[in-house]
């Protein structure tokens, strides 16, 4: 049979005639007296046990693991550079490829905890310290964020909740002060708040209604004579309006009689004057006849 160079390996097998033969092995072996019983004989280097580290699972996990942790290490670099856009896109990338990555799975909830996304936070944290119990900082940011998560609801006056996440804190970083400091501050808080509801609960019922009712009334009141005053207020204005025309009216009169009495009187004595002016010629006159005669 003749074999072309530029043949694949494939076609020279599809070629080969011994390729179809079921027997073709069980042939081979008897004319190179290897027997077909004992078969790893055909490779005796496989005849010791192969470690795990060079099974193909193993392999391939080194070589993901390898490829995330280049991711990693750029969503670090945006992490700390404040690009929480770019960080979240490499991280998840690098868990993508290797979801047991263990700094990515940390890098990832320090994000989520810096952008106050607890529950996601506490997850990958988790997560972390499933695949490796030992890992420091995993361990470290999951305390943190507990604490952290227990003061938000300590705003929210949700006490409760907020002393599980502290006690949650303290089984994963046993002496943490702000955590032990924060359960007992706590405890004695809500004991306080009950006694005081305890004082409380023995006041008189609350007559409210009634309350109610005399403050309307009280207000109905205020808004009457409110309005009577102002009625009055306007009645006062028109009274007055009408005692100022009048009065103008009548000065007015006053002034018009004042000035005809003045101007008779001083045609009167115009009248007077010129009488006298008369009588002093009249006079005049006879005393010159009389000086004529003599």
């Amino acid at each position: 049979m003749e074999y072309n160079r530029k043949d694949s390996y494939p076609e020279v097998l599809d070629k080969s005639a011994g390729f179809y033969n079921p027997k073709n092995v069980e042939n081979l072996s008897n004319e190179l007296q290897l027997g077909s019983e004992n078969t790893p004989s055909h490779f005796m280097e496989l005849k010791g046990e192969v470690p795990q580290s060079e099974l193909a699972p193993e392999l391939r996990q080194q070589q993901a693991n390898k490829w995330s942790m280049k991711s990693v290490a750029e969503g670090i670099a945006y992490f700390k550079a404040g690009k929480f856009t770019e960080a979240f896109q490499c991280l998840n990338k690098a868990l993508s490829i290797d979801p047991n990555n263990v700094e990515g799975l940390t890098a990832r909830g320090a994000l989520y905890a810096n952008n106050g996304n607890f529950a996601k936070a506490i997850g990958d944290f988790e997560t972390a310290l499933k695949i490796n119990p030992g890992h420091v900082n995993a361990r470290k940011y999951l305390g943190e964020t507990l604490v952290a998560r227990g003061r938000s609801l300590e705003e929210e006056s949700k006490y409760d909740d907020a002393i599980k996440s502290y006690e949650a804190c303290l089984r994963i970083v046993p002496f943490h002060e702000e955590a032990t400091n924060s359960i007992k501050y706590l405890k004695d808080k809500m004991v306080e708040l009950e006694e005081n509801t305890d004082l409380t609960s023995s006041l008189p019922p609350l007559n409210i209604t009634s309350k109610v009712n005399d403050v309307k009334t009280t207000l109905k009141q205020l808004l009457a004579e409110e309005k009577e005053r102002e009625g009055k207020k306007k009645k006062e204005k028109k009274k007055r309006k009408r005692h100022s025309s009048s009065s103008s009216s009548s000065s007015s009169s006053d002034d018009v009689s004042s000035d005809s009495s003045i101007s008779s009187s001083s045609s009167d004595s115009s009248q007077d004057s010129g009488r006298k002016k008369k009588k002093k010629k009249k006079k005049k006159r006879r005393r010159r006849k009389i000086r004529r005669r003599i």
